[in-house]
């Protein structure tokens, strides 16, 4: 079982928004079938903010941690990678040499920096005007 909640900055111009297809879902994906805690509710948290002249996204959830699922991916498998991710980095890494963009791609384990568990991804995408 999981909730999710999406917020967006008021400061935000839709004309200024351009999101590139599919970068986001995999980090959902991963949430949802990684993340979860058994017996623990999942919640999702995906909220667009508007830092400098960027457009960040985050996506958080209160799960295992991405740290602990990969230790547990590799105690099952230890040949095990993560695709979706890998998928994402390469993709961010093409659009920036193709198009000139800054984009950039974190992913925290919350355990870091706080009590907390759970993982937290930040995209950064520049904020583009389409009346230039």
């Amino acid at each position: 079982k999981f909730s999710c909640t999406i917020e967006t900055d008021d400061q935000l111009q839709t004309d200024e928004i351009m999101v590139p297809p599919m970068l986001i879902q995999p980090f959902l994906e991963n949430a949802i079938w990684h993340g979860a805690i058994p017996g623990k509710d999942l919640q999702i948290n995906i909220r667009f903010k508007k830092e400098d002249n960027r457009l960040v996204c985050f996506v958080e959830d209160n799960g295992l941690g991405i740290e602990t699922s990969i230790n547990n991916k590799k105690e099952m498998q230890a040949d095990h990678h993560s695709i979706g991710i890998a998928n994402v980095k390469e993709r961010i890494q093409v659009l920036n040499e193709k198009y000139k963009l800054n984009s950039e791609l974190s992913i925290e384990d919350r355990s870091k920096t706080s009590r907390e568990t759970g993982t937290i991804v930040k995209l950064y995408f520049p904020l583009q005007s389409m009346a230039s």
